[in-house]
């Protein structure tokens, strides 16, 4: 949605706009900012925010969810910790991998290992060589930190804008919140989930596989709803990431 052809759009119509920016273009604005909840106006439980710039023509209000930020953390962390784990196995087994007979085949492998677990960016692969292998060469790797700070500084954060500027920050947020709620489910959907990719073709079991995935969204909403009513300080993600490790105390809902 938030594009300039689509902006300039709404803005020759005269009417007003409330969205998010992208994460990959919050970047810029936020490359000198401070995030500090500290420094912020509290909008809520564990929400807080402050303008950071503001024209006669738009505001850009900063959100930052100090829940969120830790999951996020917790996320990223994990997902390096399995890329690294199966990097580590990879390597290990070179030689015995029948698949693996180039230099090509290693660094296709591993570059899945990567992208399945969402880590990509973070990792920087190559092939060196190796008289310890008989290939004649082994996997290395090794983390670019300065882009998990760079990543790590806007955990938790959003960025809305608008060109409606007598807005209070809560009003803004509130408009924003009401979009959020579908624009989160269809991500959940898509990526905790995995409705795709899609291997069906018949068209009866491709709704079989959307309709699974919208149960699965009901249920995550209602282990929400049940921590909540629990009182418990966690989300659905980490609640379902430490069931599926058996070290979640489910009496706790009890």
């Amino acid at each position: 949605m938030l594009t300039a052809k689509n902006i300039k759009a709404i803005e020759d119509l005269e009417q007003k706009y409330v969205m998010a920016i992208p994460r990959a273009w919050s970047k810029k604005h936020l490359k000198n900012i401070i995030i500090d909840e500290k420094k912020m106006d509290k909008l809520g439980d564990n929400l807080y925010g402050k303008f950071i710039s503001a024209t006669d023509e738009q505001k850009f209000l900063l959100c930052l969810n100090t829940n969120k930020r830790k999951d996020d953390r917790q996320y990223r962390q994990n997902c390096l910790d399995v890329t690294k784990k199966e990097l580590d196995k990879l390597i290990s087994n070179l030689k015995k991998n029948k698949r693996i007979k180039t230099r090509d085949d290693a660094m296709r492998k591993a570059g899945a290992i990567s992208k399945h677990n969402y880590t990509g960016k973070y990792f920087k692969i190559q092939t060196v060589d190796s008289t310890a292998n008989a290939l004649g060469f082994t996997v290395e790797y090794e983390l670019k930190t300065n882009k998990i700070k760079e990543d790590k500084k806007l955990d938790g954060t959003f960025l809305i804008r608008t060109n409606e500027t007598e807005y209070s920050k809560e009003k803004l947020l509130k408009i924003y919140k009401n979009l959020s709620k579908v624009e989160n489910a269809f991500k959940i959907i898509k990526n905790d989930l995995d409705i795709r990719p899609m291997y069906h073709r018949k068209k009866n079991r491709v709704k079989g596989h959307i309709y699974a995935c919208v149960i699965s969204y009901f249920i995550i909403n209602a282990i929400e709803y049940m921590a909540k009513e629990a009182n418990l300080n966690i989300s659905s993600r980490n609640i379902l990431r430490q069931l599926s490790n058996d070290s979640f105390d489910i009496t706790v809902f009890i």
